[in-house]
């Protein structure tokens, strides 16, 4: 029995490995093309035009939300249980429910952005441009919530190549192509957001084909399923407190905006804003490994394999701590030059703020398995009771440190709250899954990083701090964080199999694009 755990836990673990090399080009792929995407509107357009696309994306994700209703956090968790229970018929149910509760709501809340576009462009933000950027936004909300839908089956069903590549690939693809079309066509402002709302079409359309193809039972007529009512009431009661702790997380950082701009002014909201999309980088490395792990063990739990959950959550963890330790020790010890290399000089204020949140945001990327596994075990409302009580805390915060340490007091006051925020979850995780996601060598990887960063000082003290000090910096640090990982043996044959299969798999995929360019060449 112990040998079959093992087994199915590192072909688990094979499976977290090869999705995270389609997941990690994807997107790098997606933040590349986005920010080149970005550049073109704010070149292109000016920075208003690009400022009011900006705010309309804002107020359509804020309605999305809402309108969603939290289904489709709920539909990969639900089909996620029903796949591990082979209860088929439910999971079609749930299909069938879910797209006619999404179409429904999603033209109810297409027509209610529609007609408040005015009032929330005129009175709200005082910007009438921002009137058709929304009513556009609202007319495809019903197409944007069906096609999150379908992506959100392929996540269930653990088809993650296909969802990061229509979600990461083809979507950022058919955007930047399409503005590029309608800049060489000298189209107006409107291009930037036709271009946006045109590439939800592409995304549908393919979305709805892999799974018709791939998961063909859900498309066939079978028998009526008895208590449909419970399984309503079950799914709704989950996915209503994720609908508002949704929104209430899109919220977090803009209550430092609001607290500092209503204290301090605009000019130190734009400052501190330039720190917070820096730190919240530390959140990529925990998304090439989530999109799999939630279904997964979702999955697991519904079937009582804890232990494997457990030690699917202990090596995630220690990944997450090994790959966002580098990135963090940088972020930590050179917070100057990183954000004059990508904002300028004039915001080198928010370098002790940078500094700050990372340790906020390193908190959040490490303790996010702890997220996921209250998800999974249902606790939907604990997470919005969680984020309601920090947000509080970090308004409070606000108002206290912000009139005396200014922008360093905002991220304080968000580094407190998300700390407070994530042992939180890693007490009631562990309080209802009984799984417990630290593992002893993880505080041997904390020493070699600490012991890794003393070249990081040693540098910083003799070497004049600019860009290639940092290059160099993190390549001295990277070759002795290696080294010691290797020389203290913090890695064990688990971590080793996923280095192995996340290697060959790389190879494989860079050997296939190589063969492919050289092919086209050659043509």
């Amino acid at each position: 029995m112990k040998e079959d755990n093992s087994l199915e836990i590192r072909e688990s673990l094979k499976l977290i490995a090869k999705t995270s090399v389609i997941v990690f080009l994807s997107i790098v792929f997606s933040k590349i093309v986005g920010y080149i995407y970005r550049i073109l509107i704010a070149r292109y357009y000016g920075p208003e035009i690009y400022g009011v696309f900006l705010i309309s994306l804002m107020v359509a994700g804020w309605f999305g939300a809402f309108f969603s209703l939290g289904l489709l956090e709920g539909v990969v968790r639900f089909i996620s249980i029903f796949r591990g229970k082979k209860q088929f018929n439910k999971i079609k149910y749930l299909y069938n429910f879910s797209s006619l509760v999404l179409l429904t709501t999603g033209l109810l809340g297409g027509i209610v952005m529609f007609l408040t576009a005015d009032t929330i462009a005129i009175k709200l933000f005082h910007n009438p441009e921002l009137t058709i950027f929304i009513k556009l936004l609202g007319l495809i909300m019903p197409i944007s919530l069906i096609s999150n839908l379908f992506l959100s089956i392929l996540r269930a069903f653990e088809k993650i190549y296909w969802y990061s590549f229509i979600f990461n690939i083809i979507q950022n693809l058919t955007k930047i192509s399409l503005l590029v079309i309608f800049i060489i066509l000298s189209v107006n402002s409107s291009a930037v957001i036709l271009s946006h709302i045109l590439a939800v079409i592409p995304t549908l359309i393919l979305s709805y084909i892999i799974c018709k193809k791939g998961i063909k039972f859900l498309f066939k007529n079978e028998s009526k399923l008895r208590e449909t009512k419970l399984m309503r009431k079950d799914l709704i009661y989950y996915s209503l407190p994720v609908m508002f702790h949704t929104i209430l997380s899109s919220f977090f950082f803009w209550i430092d905006t609001f607290s500092i701009g209503l204290i301090n002014g605009a000019l130190e909201v734009g400052i501190y804003n330039a720190a917070v999309p820096i730190a919240t980088l530390l959140v990529f490395v925990p998304e090439i490994f989530m999109q799999l792990f939630f279904p997964m063990i979702s999955k697991k739990l519904s079937q009582g394999k804890i232990n494997n959950v457990e030690e699917l959550s202990k090596t995630v963890s220690k990944w997450i701590l090994i790959l966002n330790l580098p990135i963090f020790s940088i972020m930590f010890f050179f917070p100057g030059i990183i954000i004059n290399t990508l904002f300028g000089s004039n915001y080198l204020a928010a370098a002790d703020s940078l500094r700050i949140l990372s340790i906020g945001m390193f908190f959040s990327s490490f303790f996010i398995v702890s997220n996921n596994l209250l998800s999974a075990a249902g606790k939907s409302k604990t997470i919005l009771f969680d984020i309601v009580l920090a947000g509080l805390l970090n308004l409070v915060l606000n108002q206290v440190l912000i009139p005396v340490y200014g922008i360093k007091g905002a991220a304080y006051s968000t580094t407190l709250s998300l700390i407070l925020l994530n042992l939180l979850f890693f007490y009631q995780s562990y309080k209802y899954t009984k799984v417990f996601q630290l593992r002893r060598k993880m505080l041997g990887i904390v020493l070699v990083a600490c012991i890794s960063a003393i070249s990081l000082i040693i540098i910083r003290s003799f070497l004049l701090v600019n860009l290639y000090t940092l290059i160099f910096a993190g390549l001295v640090y990277g070759l002795v964080y290696m080294a010691l990982i290797f020389l203290t043996r913090s890695l064990d044959s688990q971590d080793l199999f996923i280095i192995k299969t996340f290697s060959s798999s790389l190879f494989k995929k860079s050997n296939k694009i190589y063969q492919k360019i050289s092919s086209n060449h050659r043509v």
